[in-house]
């Protein structure tokens, strides 16, 4: 076969490959979300003679076709796989870990914000005439460093976490990373595709927390551990777009004990009695099944206990698998995100009377999060 026929035929094909995909594009039904990445597709530009002439509406449409092109996930998860062939490690910032382990890479803490941060839960603990306790938890980039790549450009998480503890002096600063150490080759305390701790995780984080509180915490065996779902991938799957890592397993832990809970998710005016939301598992964000993903206030009653014990957790997302256990041992527990809340902390806590507050962030987000800022 000469050149020009070679030619000929690679042009045939890539003109009928272009064809076949516009065809595609505009006969398949239009996606409004990627389930593998985790986000909402571009919308198609209405075109005017504005946006036409000034470039931006051609820019829209290419953003558009990049994103529902057919078989868009397909093409990327082989890109990724010839990522990975040829020797990368780390594909948006996630590392291709050993045993199934997508671990995001953790480029550090850096002192002004750090020394901002303790000076906020500082004051805030000043402010109040009860302990307040404080738990920065690591990422599974801190506790399984064995499993990231050899060469690896990560700064040491539990370093930072000291430094941090070190900066602070009001409030009672818990450790989570010493147990979790000690725990990590027995079984696994990190979801494998994205950024929290499983169920066992929280368990242990929950019985740090005990200890600092001075609570005395059930054991393990007096939970059923159930399994909610097998094919959870989180953030760092979708982050990643790395796609042949074994899925993950949802566990909960399930008192055997008896209990009782009233839940109201109070801005939006729901109560229940379960601390999990299962329409949550048919979906991509399968994290949301611990306490309905995160709200701006939710508060949990514990029937069986009339003392009138309370606390409120001040937290990111890393606090919503861990609740479940904390409930089991006040009254009233109230789980307050602050990128949501918008009243002053000290005064909600003070008009209802709470009497203990644990403020539990994790290393990664901590950093950039607006929240935190607004503690007062």
């Amino acid at each position: 076969m000469n050149r020009q026929v070679s030619k000929t035929i690679i042009t045939i094909f890539s003109a009928a490959v272009l064809l076949v995909s516009a065809a595609l594009l505009i006969l398949l039904p239009e996606k409004t979300i990627s389930e593998n990445e985790n986000r909402y597709l571009a919308k198609f530009t209405k075109i005017t003679a504005e946006n036409f002439f000034s470039g931006e509406a051609m820019e829209d449409i290419e953003i558009y076709i990049n994103d529902h092109f057919p078989f868009r996930d397909i093409i990327v998860g082989i890109k990724s796989d010839i990522d990975k062939i040829i020797g990368k490690k780390e594909l948006n910032g996630v590392y291709l870990g050993r045993d199934d382990y997508l671990i995001q890479s953790f480029d550090g803490y850096d002192d002004e914000t750090m020394q901002k941060h303790a000076e906020i839960i500082d004051a805030f603990s000043d402010n109040l005439d009860f302990s307040v306790y404080f738990m920065l938890a690591p990422t599974s980039s801190g506790i399984y460093s064995d499993k990231k790549p050899r060469y690896n450009d990560d700064k040491n998480q539990i370093e930072y976490i000291k430094k941090m503890y070190d900066k602070i002096q009001n409030a009672v600063k818990i450790d989570t990373f010493t147990p979790l150490l000690e725990e990590k080759d027995n079984k696994e305390l990190y979801f494998r595709l994205d950024h929290h701790w499983n169920a066992h995780g929280a368990y242990i984080a929950y019985l740090a927390f005990c200890e600092a509180a001075g609570l005395r915490p059930f054991a393990e065996d007096d939970f059923s551990i159930e399994t909610v779902a097998d094919d959870f991938c989180g953030t760092y799957y979708s982050k990643s777009t790395y796609y042949r890592y074994k899925k993950d397993t949802i566990d909960v832990y399930v008192p055997k004990f008896e209990y009782d809970y009233s839940v109201e998710y109070v801005k939006e005016s729901i109560t229940t009695n379960t601390l999990y939301e299962d329409s949550h598992l048919s979906t991509k964000d399968k994290y949301a099944y611990f306490l309905d993903g995160n709200h701006s206030l939710i508060k949990i009653e514990n029937n069986l206990i009339d003392d009138g014990s309370s606390i409120a957790v001040v937290k990111d997302s890393y606090a919503n698998i861990l609740i479940p256990f904390i409930v089991n041992h006040y009254s009233t527990v109230y789980v307050i995100d602050m990128r949501l809340f918008t009243q002053p902390l000290s005064q909600y806590i003070e008009e209802n009377g709470i009497e203990n507050v644990l403020i539990l962030y994790n290393i990664q987000t901590i950093r950039d999060d607006i929240g935190i800022l607004r503690i007062e």
